[in-house]
């Protein structure tokens, strides 16, 4: 091959590059335009149901998020309160534990069970908060009890092994990894830990609704945030006869300070808490209508609560 027929070879080699560059950069350029506003976020985009998507997740959360987390994260503008401090998003709904914490019974030859019943906070927080912690080195933490392990009794009379609860307190038993809580203690020994809370406040004097237990928890979720989950059931504490009677309207999630014991009454809030998340007054009112109506699936009333 002369040097000339090289030369030809080399520039159709070097032409059809160029080519291969400009037409990649096109698609690139036309994805870019082809992709809504709503999915433009560099670190994710909320991908639930939002005006004029016709295709989304099965979202079955409330959410309410502040203005920095929702322009990061490409969410729905109506979920936006500037009143939410102390955390950057919390998404809510009522949910329900399974083995024996999801009771049935057959009553007039139909089944009943308990169903939703809980509190489900998801709570995103920022990562240079630093709160306390009983296990500070624990980055990750799964306690839900959605695994069909949970429909065995394996403890309990007339059984050979002791709870694990009972062993670990005896020294005979350890949890494995991701079984060790971030903030509360294993088996709540030889302390409870830190542990969150659910109350109203007034007067900056505490009324607690209910103990809020930790039930999974994952630092870095994405940089910066971590993502702690608690859960518990409210049984009366909506029906507080003082909260009533005072019109609370202020309600906040608590983290307590380690060994504190004293009732929520006798502190003073924020200072006698290791960390407080304030919620927007038209959120918690979501959150109360959920935990006080009986009757509807949680489906049906996420549909109501969406709308209001």
């Amino acid at each position: 091959m002369t040097l000339i027929q090289l030369s030809r070879v080399h520039l159709l080699a070097v032409t059809a590059c160029l080519l291969g560059t400009l037409l990649n950069l096109s698609t690139v350029q036309a994805q870019e335009k082809q992709r809504p506003p709503e999915e433009s976020c560099a670190d994710g985009y909320y991908t639930g149901p939002r005006v004029g998507r016709k295709n989304y997740s099965h979202d079955k959360y409330i959410w309410v998020v502040t203005p920095e987390f929702a322009q990061r994260f490409c969410m729905p503008p109506e979920y936006v309160d500037k009143a939410l401090k102390g955390a950057e998003a919390i998404a809510f709904r009522m949910s329900t534990q399974t083995g024996l914490f999801d009771r049935c019974a057959i009553i007039e030859g139909k089944e009943k069970c308990a169903g939703d019943q809980e509190l489900r906070f998801d709570i995103f927080l920022r990562s240079d908060l630093n709160l306390p912690a009983a296990n500070p080195d624990v980055k990750f933490y799964d306690g839900s009890r959605d695994d069909a392990g949970w429909h065995i009794a394996r403890f309990g009379p007339g059984k050979s092994m002791k709870p694990p609860g009972d062993r670990y307190r005896s020294g005979e038993y350890q949890p494995p990894p991701g079984a060790v809580p971030h903030f509360e203690n294993p088996f709540y020994h030889p302390d409870m830990g830190n542990h969150f809370g659910l109350i109203g406040v007034n007067q900056d004097r505490g009324f607690a609704i209910t103990s809020l237990k930790e039930w999974s928890y994952r630092a870095n979720w994405a940089d910066g945030l971590d993502l702690v989950v608690l859960q518990s059931h409210p049984s009366f504490g909506f029906q507080n006869p003082r909260i009533q009677t005072l019109g609370i309207r202020q309600f906040v999630i608590v983290l307590d300070k380690r060994m504190d014991t004293r009732k929520d009454s006798e502190k003073r809030v924020p200072e006698d808490y290791a960390h407080v998340i304030r919620l927007p007054e038209k959120f918690f009112e979501k959150v109360r209508k959920a935990a006080t109506t009986r009757g509807q699936s949680w489906a049906e009333l996420l549909h109501i609560l969406r709308q209001r």
